[in-house]
């Protein structure tokens, strides 16, 4: 009986050469920190279409790329004021910068326990009958950080990898809920199940709980932050940052259709070019997310119905007040502003693109009563000392 002809194997055991060079590139993605998980987390974002010729100024000038944040509830001002900051200092010092978020949130968190944070615009709520909520960080702003920013030096090292932003983002969601369950339950030792207090007895035991936990406080934060290697910073920069604001005006160009003024857009143009990050702080409404092009995360106004007032969204629970970093615009056929392209801090989630956002120049217009645009800049800013004894 004839055999016909033997088949080729489709795949052949590796040779030892092939092996021990696989090997020896495996280890140099080790040593380097790569990851496949930053790497897809990581895209470079893309012109955003060309039906009406548009264009990202990044064409022009490259972004320079950073992972993104998942913030905790209400930190969006902290991490935005962060990330403009970054961009700022690593154009001042002439290298890649990022500042050590753990750190410094430990500074915001002690800083709101002492000044007396809580008893203004921090949130609080009676004892119920389910458990006393204590939120130590939200609400905050630019002048906030600022302010917080310029009373110690800051802990800077080079780029991190999403990896290592992530770590970050656990880390300090897991130590504001273990400093915020620490208040509930001196909190709960104070008042009996049921027991509603006055608003001025509430506050009087709240003033002297928070000074009874400080130093408790201060030692969690001691041995929380020991999890991040000193060596792996890169040293501290004692700086003065500055908060300054574009003069917003808006022009109709046709029916419906605003730009800001020629002047404005230059200046933002001018900025982002220099590697300048830009603070945006704006009325973010979910829902008017929507897809363009094929691209995810655009933020327009409705075309076929009469945008929400402020009440109705505050009312639905649809939005609210937010706070960004914008890294490039989008520019329309005639080279003018159509859209700021943002790089959000809810990581992947809410109807971004990769993390990040196109924010219409109309729906700004529209809701301008709670638009701001501002920028920082460095007063002065000390040599960066790279052999700190401990971090601050």
């Amino acid at each position: 009986m004839l055999q016909g002809k033997q088949r080729r194997p489709i795949w052949k055991v590796p040779s030892k050469t092939a092996i021990a060079c696989l090997k020896v590139l495996l280890f140099v993605l080790i040593c380097l920190g790569v990851s496949t998980h930053a790497i897809s987390q990581e895209k470079c974002v893309s012109t955003v279409g060309n039906q009406r010729h548009q264009k990202i100024l990044g064409d022009l000038q490259p972004q320079r790329r950073k992972p993104f944040v998942r913030q905790c509830s209400g930190t969006c001002y902290f991490e935005s004021y962060v990330s403009v900051l970054e961009s700022v200092l690593s154009r001042h010092y002439g290298q890649t910068l990022a500042i050590s978020r753990p750190h410094l949130f430990s500074l915001l968190i002690l800083e709101k326990l002492r000044s007396g944070y809580l008893f203004g615009m921090g949130k609080l709520t009676y004892f119920s009958q389910t458990a006393l909520e204590i939120d130590l960080i939200s609400s905050g702003n630019r002048h906030y950080m600022r302010n917080l920013v310029n009373q110690k030096p800051l802990v800077l090292r080079g780029s991190k990898t999403q990896s290592q932003i992530y770590k970050e983002d656990l880390w300090m969601r897991q130590v504001h809920h273990q400093v915020a369950a620490l208040l509930s339950l001196r909190m709960k030792e104070r008042f009996p199940k049921g027991h509603r207090p006055t608003k001025e007895h509430y506050f009087a035991q709240l003033r002297e709980i928070l000074n009874e936990v400080l130093p408790e406080v201060e030692q969690i934060l001691r041995e929380r932050l020991a999890v991040f290697a000193l060596e792996s910073y890169l040293g501290t920069a004692k700086i003065f940052v500055k908060n300054d604001f574009f003069i917003l005006s808006f022009e109709e160009i046709s029916k419906n259709e605003f730009r800001m003024s020629e002047k404005t857009e230059q200046a933002v143009k001018d900025h982002l070019i220099s590697g300048q990050e830009i603070n945006l702080d704006y009325f973010h409404i979910l829902p008017y997310v929507t897809i363009k092009d094929g691209r995810p995360g655009f933020l327009e106004l409705p075309s076929d119905s009469t945008p929400l007032t402020f009440e109705q969204v505050m009312a639905k629970k649809l939005g609210g007040g937010h706070s960004i970093a914008v890294t490039d615009v989008i520019l329309d056929g005639n080279g003018r502003i159509e859209y700021f392209v943002a790089r959000n801090t809810w990581a992947s989630r809410n109807k971004t693109d990769h993390g990040y956002h196109y924010i219409s120049i109309n729906y700004l217009h529209h809701y301008k009563a709670d638009f701001v645009l501002s920028h920082f800049y460095l007063k002065t800013a000390e040599p960066i000392n790279q052999s700190p004894r401990h971090a601050p």
